[in-house]
C-alpha cells in the first residue's frame, strides 16, 4: 500500500483527515506516520470479499453503463452518488446496440465493433430497442427461486484467512483463524510485541489472504499486499461514523489509536516504454505529416482556443447574473430560516399547550385528592369523639380488670407455695451432716456430678424421685420442659426432642438408671435432668450455681418457692380450688415470681419472709440454707422502703478511668484487638444492607466498575468479548485503602503475637529485642512472598511484562485497569501507609537509619499515590516489583541470621545480587527510560479535560522522586556493602543500622518484672477462688473477711518481691 504524498511531505491521509466527504469531524490519529510500526498493529479486517483478481489495466474506453456518463474511472465518491439514486432491477447492456449509422457501420466495416463485424447483418432498428432482463428465473417455483439465491450467495462467500509475513523471514510472522462462509471478515485481534524489537519495529510488512469456496478442495491466494505504515490512511476510532463505500477486496488495519486503510486501489497508468537496448534501422525512412493533417492540427487548436474564450465570456456572464441576483438568493435563504423559525415555534407551542393541559389534568386530580382526604379527616374526627366518649367507662373496666388480675396472681402464687410445700413433705431433702453440699431425697442420698458414685441402686431411685419432683413442678407452675420427663421410679427416663443426630426414638431416650444402661447414655440423662431444673429456676429468677449438683439446687428451687408471707392457704380441690381463687380475687400477700411479673413490693416481702423463715425453721439452717440466704441477701433487696443511694462525689468518673485503664492494658497487651473490633463493627454495618448502595461496600470491594462499552476502556479490550471488567477511579479508593490499613494492621498485629513469637520461642531467641526484631522480618518475608508472585502475575498481563519500558508509555493514560490490577495497587498503597503509621506510632524499635527510612515511606506514598491519581500505574507496578521481591530476600536473609543458620552466608550472596538488580539496575533503566522514551512514545501533551498528564512537568516531578528513591537505595547499599566486606574477613553478620544491646537488656529486665507480677496475680486469683470454695462451717466467709483478702492483694500487687506475705496468707486460707 502506498499513498500520494503532498508538496509538505505529509501524506493525503494526515492533511484535513477530520472532515469526511458529508462535513462530519473525525478525530486525529495519535500516532505520526513515522512513528507507526508493526508493534501498534492489532488486528486485521477484510471488506467486500471478491474472489476474481483485478486486471493490470483498466479499459479506459468507456464506462460500465453504456455511454451514459463520461470516460472516467469508478472513484468512492462516484460510487457513493450512485448507491445514493434508487435503482430498479440490474438490466444487462451487452446486448443494446445504438440504430445503425453510417458512422456505425463504417466503424464495423474497420473491424472496431467485435460483435457484429458485417454490416449487412445489422437487423432493421424499429424505435427504441427494449432491454433484455437477467432475472429470467423472475417467474419460477419458489423452489427454483430459493436454489437460485442459494447458489448466487454460496458462490460470492468462502473460506478465508491471512498470514503476515516480513522481509528475511521466509515462515510467516503470524497466521490467522479461518473464518468460514463469510465476505466481510473481522479476524481476532493479536499482539505481536513477543517476536521481538527486531520484528515490531519494522515499520511495513506482506499480508497474504487465501481464501476456499465450497466448491474448491484448497486454498487459493487472492490478495498480497504489501503494507507501508506510513502510507496507510485514517479512518477513525470505529467504522460508525465513517461513510466511504469500501472498494473490493479492501483490507483495514486496527492500531492502537484507531483503523486504517488505503484507497489508493486504482491500478496506475503506466505507459509501456520503448525498449531503448532494441535494434535500430538506420536506413528504415521515418514518416512525417502531410500539409493538410498540419492544417487541421492548425484548425483545431484555434478550435480550441475559441472554445476556451467561449467558456470564459460564459462565466462571466454567469458571473454577473449571480451577482445580480444576490439579494434574491439572500432573501430566499432568509426566508428559509423564517419558515424554519415558524415551525419550531409552532412546535413549541403545541407542546406548550400539552403541558398545560396535562398540568390541569394534574391539579385536578390533587383537589379531588384533596377533597377526599378533608373528607376522611372529618370522618377519623367524629370517630376519636366517639371513642373519648367511651373512654371513662373502659378505663374503670381496666382498673377493675387490674385489681382482678392482681388478686388472680396473688391466689395462685399462694396455691403454688402451699403445693411446694407439700412436695417438701412428700420428698424431704435433707443435707448430709458434715458434707458441703451433699443432700438426701427422701432418704437416699444422691452425689453431685464431681463427687464419687454411691451404689446404683440408690442412685437410680434418688433420681427416679427428682425426676418425678420435676415433672410435677413443670406440671405446677404451668412451665413446659424442653425434655420430657416420664417418671417410673428408680426405671424414670427422659427425652430429648432436640438433638438431630438421633433418628429414632429410642436413640432419643435416656434412662435415668446406671444399672443395665450405657455409661455415656446415662449421663447424658442426668445431664438432661439438670437442665431441666435449670430451666425451672431461671423462670423464678434464680441464678444456678452449677449444673451439676441436683439436689441443692432442686432444695434451692423449692426454698424459694415456699417463702412467702402469711399463712399458707389451704386445700380448695385442685384446680377448681384455684379457679375459684381467681373468681374471688382473695388478696394474699404480693409475693415475688417472675412468671407474673410481681412489682418491688414484692421484692422487699419476699426478702422479709425468707429471712424470717432463715431464723425460725431448722430447713435453713444447713450450709446450703445459709448460701441461699446469702444469695436472697445479694440478689433480691427490699424495696418497700425505698432509699436515695449515697453517691460518692467523682465516684462514676473513677470507675470511668478505671475501665480506660484496663481497655488501655489490655490494648497495649494485645494490640490486634482494636482493629478486629472496628474490622467486624464494619463487616457487621455492612451485613445489614449489603449492596452496592451500603457507604461501606466502596471500603470492602472494589469500586467504579464500568461496562464493557465504555470509552474509558482500551479499544482492544472493548474488542475482546472475554476480556474481564475494567474499573475505574475515584474517591471511593481511599475508603478502600483505609479499611485495609486496619485489616493489614489485625494481621500484621495477630500474627507476631500469636505465630511468630511462639516462633521465635522455639528457636531458642531469649531477647526480647531479638524476638521482635526475628518477629518484624518474619512478618514482611510473609507479606512479599505472597505479594511478590501476585505482582509479577498481574505484570505479565499487563504490556510492561519483565519491566519492559515503552510498555509504559504506549497506551498511556491508563485510566481503568482490571480487578487484580486495581486491588493489588490499593493493598500496596494500604501496606505501605500501614508501615508509615508503625513508624509514626513507635511500634518498632527505631534504628541509626529512622530518618532516611522516613524519608523512603514519604518518597514511596508520594509516588504511589501521584501515579494512580495522575494515570503512571504501568510505571507504579514495575517499582512495586522491584521493592516487594528485594524486600522478601532483605527480610529472609536477616531472619536466617537471627537464627543462626548455616546457609547465611551463601544466601546473603544471593541477596546482594537480587539487591543490585532489581533496586539498582532496573531503576536506572526505567530513570534513563523517563529521560529518553517518556517524551517520544505516545501523546506529550498536559491537557486536563482528556487527562492527558504526560508532559514536561509530570517527566520531572516523576525523575526526581525515583531519583531521590534510587539514592536512598544507594545509601542502604553502602551498609549491605560493609556487612559483605565483614563476612569475606570472617567477621559477625550483624545489621549496621541496629543498636548496641544496653537498651535489649534492660528490656529483657523489664520484662522479667512483669512476668513476676503476673505470676502473682495468678496466684491471688488461685487464692481468692481457693477462700470462696471454703465452707462456713470452718470458717466465717463475708463481706469483710472478703474485702480483707482484697487488700492483701492490692499490697502483694503493689509489692516488688515475687514471695511476700500473700502466699502465707493462701496456704493459712487452705
Amino acid at each position: 500500500m502506498t499513498a500520494k504524498r503532498t508538496g509538505n511531505g505529509g501524506t493525503l491521509s494526515d492533511i484535513g483527515s477530520h472532515v469526511d466527504i458529508k462535513g462530519l469531524t473525525r478525530d486525529r490519529p495519535w500516532l505520526l506516520p513515522s512513528s507507526r510500526k508493526i508493534r501498534h498493529l492489532e488486528g486485521v479486517s477484510l471488506r467486500n470479499l471478491s474472489l476474481s483478481r483485478p486486471s493490470a489495466q483498466v479499459q479506459k474506453a468507456k464506462t460500465a453503463d453504456d455511454e451514459a456518463l463520461p470516460t472516467s474511472l469508478v472513484t468512492p465518491t462516484k460510487a457513493l452518488s450512485l448507491r445514493e439514486k434508487k435503482l430498479e432491477h440490474s438490466r444487462s447492456s451487452n446486448d443494446l446496440r445504438t440504430p445503425p449509422t453510417s458512422r456505425n457501420i463504417l466503424d464495423s466495416s474497420n473491424g472496431n465493433d467485435k460483435l457484429s463485424t458485417d454490416p449487412g447483418k445489422v437487423r432493421p432498428m424499429k424505435g427504441k430497442i427494449r432491454r433484455r432482463s437477467t432475472l429470467n428465473w423472475t417467474n419460477a417455483p419458489p423452489q427454483v427461486r430459493q436454489k437460485k439465491l442459494e447458489d448466487a450467495a454460496s458462490s460470492r462467500l468462502a473460506d478465508t484467512w491471512f498470514s503476515l509475513h516480513c522481509q528475511g523471514m521466509n515462515e510467516p510472522v503470524y497466521v490467522s483463524e479461518m473464518v468460514e462462509k463469510a465476505m466481510n471478515f473481522d479476524f481476532r485481534f493479536f499482539d505481536l510485541n513477543t517476536y521481538g524489537p527486531w520484528i515490531t519495529r519494522r515499520d511495513h510488512l506482506t499480508i497474504k489472504f487465501w481464501a476456499r469456496t465450497g466448491s474448491q478442495q484448497e486454498y487459493n491466494l487472492i490478495l498480497e499486499l504489501e503494507v507501508h505504515f506510513r502510507s496507510l490512511q485514517y479512518i477513525g476510532k470505529s467504522l460508525e461514523n465513517f461513510y466511504h463505500p469500501l472498494p473490493q477486496n479492501c483490507v483495514l488495519l486496527h492500531l492502537s489509536d484507531g483503523i486504517y486503510t488505503s484507497f489508493t486501489d486504482l491500478p496506475l497508468d503506466e505507459p509501456v516504454l520503448a525498449n531503448p537496448t532494441g535494434p535500430r534501422n538506420a536506413q528504415s525512412a521515418q514518416s512525417t505529416s502531410t500539409f493538410d493533417e498540419l492544417m487541421r492540427l492548425s484548425n483545431l487548436d484555434d478550435c480550441i482556443q475559441d472554445a476556451l474564450a467561449t467558456r470564459e465570456k460564459i462565466t462571466s456572464q454567469i458571473n454577473s447574473i449571480l451577482e445580480k441576483q444576490k439579494e434574491d438568493r439572500e432573501l430566499l435563504q432568509s426566508a428559509a430560516q423564517a419558515q424554519d423559525s415558524w415551525t419550531s415555534s409552532k412546535r413549541a407551542v403545541s407542546t406548550s399547550q400539552k403541558q398545560i393541559r396535562a398540568a390541569q389534568t394534574r391539579r385536578s386530580e390533587l383537589q379531588a385528592s384533596l377533597q377526599a382526604r378533608r373528607n376522611a379527616i372529618r370522618s377519623g374526627t367524629l370517630s376519636q369523639e366517639k371513642s373519648q366518649s367511651h373512654l371513662v367507662s373502659a378505663r374503670i373496666s381496666l382498673a377493675d380488670d387490674v385489681s382482678l388480675l392482681k388478686g388472680t396472681r396473688s391466689g395462685v402464687t399462694g396455691q403454688v407455695r402451699r403445693v411446694c410445700e407439700d412436695l417438701l413433705q412428700i420428698y424431704p431433702l435433707e443435707p448430709i451432716p458434715k458434707k458441703a453440699l451433699a443432700f438426701t431425697i427422701h432418704g437416699l442420698p444422691l452425689p453431685n456430678a464431681t463427687s464419687p458414685s454411691l451404689d446404683p441402686v440408690t442412685t437410680a431411685a434418688a433420681l427416679g424421685h427428682v425426676a418425678h419432683v420435676t415433672h410435677l413442678l413443670s406440671l405446677y407452675l404451668s412451665i413446659h420442659l424442653p425434655y420430657p420427663i416420664t417418671p417410673c421410679g428408680s426405671s424414670s427416663t427422659i427425652y430429648d426432642p432436640i438433638s438431630v443426630s438421633l433418628q429414632s426414638d429410642a436413640a432419643r431416650t435416656f434412662p435415668l438408671s446406671q444399672k443395665g444402661a450405657v455409661t455415656y447414655r446415662f449421663e447424658y440423662g442426668v445431664f438432661l435432668l439438670n437442665s431441666d431444673i435449670e430451666l425451672l429456676m431461671s423462670r423464678q429468677g434464680i441464678k444456678i450455681v452449677d449444673l451439676r449438683h441436683t439436689l441443692p439446687n432442686l432444695k434451692y428451687l423449692l426454698t424459694v418457692l415456699t417463702s412467702g408471707r402469711g399463712e399458707v392457704p389451704g386445700r380448695k380441690g385442685g384446680r377448681s380450688g384455684l379457679e375459684t381463687i381467681s373468681r374471688e380475687g382473695s388478696p394474699v400477700g404480693k409475693l415475688y415470681t417472675t412468671d407474673y411479673g410481681s412489682g418491688e413490693e414484692a421484692n422487699g416481702s419476699l426478702t422479709k419472709a425468707v429471712l424470717k423463715r432463715k431464723e425460725s425453721t431448722s430447713r435453713l439452717q444447713s450450709p446450703l440454707g445459709r448460701e441461699c440466704g446469702h444469695l436472697l441477701n445479694k440478689n433480691i433487696q427490699p424495696q418497700e422502703e425505698p432509699q436515695e443511694p449515697r453517691r460518692r462525689p467523682g465516684r462514676r468518673r473513677r470507675r470511668m478511668r478505671r475501665w480506660y485503664r484496663k481497655w488501655k492494658e489490655f490494648s497495649f497487651r494485645h494490640t490486634w484487638a482494636n482493629p478486629l473490633i472496628i474490622i467486624l463493627l464494619v463487616l457487621a454495618l455492612y451485613a445489614i444492607r449489603p449492596n452496592p448502595t451500603n457507604p461501606l461496600h466502596s471500603a470492602i470491594f472494589l469500586s467504579y466498575p464500568l461496562s464493557p462499552s465504555d470509552s474509558l476502556i482500551p479499544t482492544a479490550v472493548r474488542a475482546d468479548p472475554t476480556a474481564p471488567i475494567h474499573y475505574g477511579k475515584g474517591r471511593k479508593d481511599f475508603a478502600f485503602v483505609a479499611f485495609y490499613i486496619v485489616v493489614l494492621s489485625f494481621t500484621r498485629e495477630f500474627t507476631m503475637q500469636r505465630i511468630l513469637r511462639p516462633l521465635a520461642q522455639w528457636f531458642q531467641l531469649r531477647s526480647r529485642s531479638k524476638q521482635n526484631r526475628f518477629m518484624e522480618q518474619m512478618y514482611t518475608a510473609f507479606y512479599f512472598g505472597a505479594f511478590g508472585p501476585y505482582g509479577l502475575y498481574v505484570m505479565y498481563r499487563s504490556p510492561v511484562w519483565y519491566f519492559n519500558t515503552a510498555g509504559m508509555y504506549e497506551t498511556f493514560p491508563n485510566r481503568t485497569h482490571e480487578a487484580l490490577f486495581k486491588a493489588y495497587y490499593l493493598l500496596q498503597a494500604s501496606y505501605w501507609a500501614q508501615q508509615a503509621l508503625v513508624l509514626c506510632l513507635g511500634l518498632e524499635k527505631p534504628r541509626r537509619d529512622y530518618k532516611e527510612l522516613v524519608g523512603h515511606h514519604i518518597v514511596t506514598l508520594a509516588l504511589i499515590w501521584l501515579s494512580y491519581r495522575f494515570h503512571f500505574t504501568y510505571m507504579g507496578l514495575a517499582v512495586y516489583i522491584t521493592h516487594d521481591i528485594s524486600d522478601f530476600f532483605l527480610a529472609t536473609s536477616k531472619t536466617l541470621s537471627y537464627i543462626d543458620s548455616r546457609f547465611v552466608s551463601s544466601y546473603f550472596s544471593l541477596f546482594i545480587a537480587v539487591w543490585v538488580y532489581l533496586r539498582h539496575y532496573i531503576n536506572l533503566v526505567i530513570l534513563y527510560s523517563i529521560t529518553t522514551t517518556f517524551a517520544s512514545i505516545g501523546p506529550f501533551d498536559l491537557n486536563w479535560e482528556t487527562q492527558q498528564y504526560k508532559c514536561s512537568l509530570s517527566q520531572y516531578i516523576t525523575f526526581s522522586l525515583l531519583a531521590c528513591l534510587q539514592a536512598m537505595n544507594i545509601f542502604w547499599l553502602y551498609f549491605i556493602a560493609r556487612v559483605a566486606v565483614r563476612v569475606m574477613k570472617g567477621g559477625e553478620k550483624k545489621d549496621e543500622r541496629s543498636d548496641d544491646e544496653d537498651e535489649e537488656e534492660e528490656e529483657d529486665l523489664k520484662e522479667k518484672e512483669e512476668k513476676a507480677r503476673e505470676r502473682e496475680r495468678a496466684l491471688m486469683a488461685e487464692a481468692s477462688k481457693a477462700t470462696s470454695a471454703v465452707s462456713p462451717d470452718d470458717g466465717k466467709v463475708d463481706g469483710i473477711a472478703n474485702g480483707h483478702i482484697m487488700g492483701k492483694e492490692n499490697q502483694a500487687l503493689t509489692s516488688s518481691a515475687p514471695n511476700s506475705n500473700v502466699n502465707g496468707e493462701v496456704k493459712k486460707r487452705k
